[in-house]
């Protein structure tokens, strides 16, 4: 069986699922979320525990198929592509300083990154710095903030707190 087999059987596109973001297959657990887990310092095995229907084999064909390049969220190539000609025409005068960070990968993540292209690479150092920006400019929302939304919804949807204590006690 080919790596594409692999994530081939496993990972699926649902329009009704999770709006068509790539899931494993028989759940709504987006390969984009294995994949932060695992970009945020997650081991498998935390990813497991945590997810008890995911298996080993799950987590691999989330890493291939990322691999891919494929879409996992809102941002495409075609968005890195419009983001590097813009770089480019701003290359005399540009708004933003580059840093060179270092990140530590596995094993195949390097030796992949080093056998592209150099257009490749600049792709993905692209599609990164998009993925930092979105990470740490994103502004983050306390638990409180959330569930107060979702309280306000419920109310606007005609839920009280009555309605709400009849339905939890009628068993």
């Amino acid at each position: 069986m080919t790596k594409d087999a692999i994530w081939r059987d496993r990972i699926v596109k649902d329009p009704l699922i999770l709006a068509g973001k790539p899931t494993v297959k028989g759940t709504r657990i987006s390969v984009e979320l294995i994949v932060e887990l695992l970009d945020g310092g997650r081991s498998e095995t935390d990813i497991i525990r945590m997810y008890s229907h995911i298996t080993p084999e799950d987590i691999r064909a989330c890493r291939e198929y990322a691999a891919t390049g494929a879409k996992l969220s809102n941002v495409t190539w075609a968005d890195i592509d419009a983001m590097m000609d813009g770089r480019r025409k701003k290359k005399e005068n540009p708004e933003m300083a580059l840093a060179t960070i270092s990140i530590q990968v596995d094993e195949e993540a390097a030796k992949a990154y080093t056998e592209v292209s150099p257009q490749e690479r600049r792709k993905i150092e692209c599609l990164l710095r998009l993925r930092l920006q979105d990470l740490t400019l994103r502004p983050r929302r306390s638990l409180k903030a959330v569930m107060d939304e979702i309280g306000q919804q419920a109310e606007a949807r005609g839920l009280t707190p009555e309605l709400l204590e009849s339905l939890l006690d009628d068993e």
